[in-house]
């Protein structure tokens, strides 16, 4: 989308959903951007954090908690 600035900015309009497939994004970073709804399914999270915390950690944390409790997670 482009921002209110440009001249292709058309009030109201929303974004496409984008696909990426078989992709490389090492070294990427996403700053202030809208994820809500985001799916990310069968990716290497080696060495990628969300607001510096490790992903694989927080996955970890989660797998921990849900045998904890009795319940196997969806992950």
């Amino acid at each position: 989308m482009p921002p209110e600035w440009h001249p292709d900015y058309r009030e109201g309009q929303r974004p496409k959903p984008v696909s990426f497939m078989n992709c490389d994004l090492r070294g990427s970073v996403f700053s202030d951007c809208n994820l809500g709804g985001v799916a990310l399914r069968h990716c290497n999270f080696a060495g990628m954090t969300i607001n510096g915390v490790p992903v694989e950690k927080l996955l970890e944390a989660y797998r921990e908690h849900e045998e904890r409790n009795g319940r196997k997670g969806w992950i």
